[in-house]
């Protein structure tokens, strides 16, 4: 029980981190990015980022994927009557 609340202590620290360097990063400190490299928190900001792009990029992918899908019955719907005003000016 020990190690999982080390765990959690863990991850609430490292929470912790990512938020104070995200308020370090508004524009209510001039020196904020400078503060962040030239401490621990650049590490765990730059951690943080790759985490927010590993678990964003999929869903991203989805939301394309998904448009996409939505766009293909529109676009399906235009080629069919693209096809039909071919075949009526050939007279067929």
């Amino acid at each position: 029980m020990e190690i999982l609340g080390g765990l959690i202590g863990i991850i609430e620290a490292f929470i912790w981190c990512m938020i104070l360097s995200l308020i370090l990063c508004t524009p209510l400190f001039t020196n904020g990015q400078d503060a962040i490299n030239e401490s621990i928190l650049s590490t765990i900001q730059n951690t943080h980022n790759t985490i927010i792009t590993t678990v964003l990029k999929p869903i991203y992918d989805t939301e394309d994927t998904l448009k996409l899908i939505t766009d293909a019955s529109n676009a399906a719907k235009e080629q069919q009557d693209l096809i039909n005003s071919l075949m009526q000016n050939s007279g067929q």
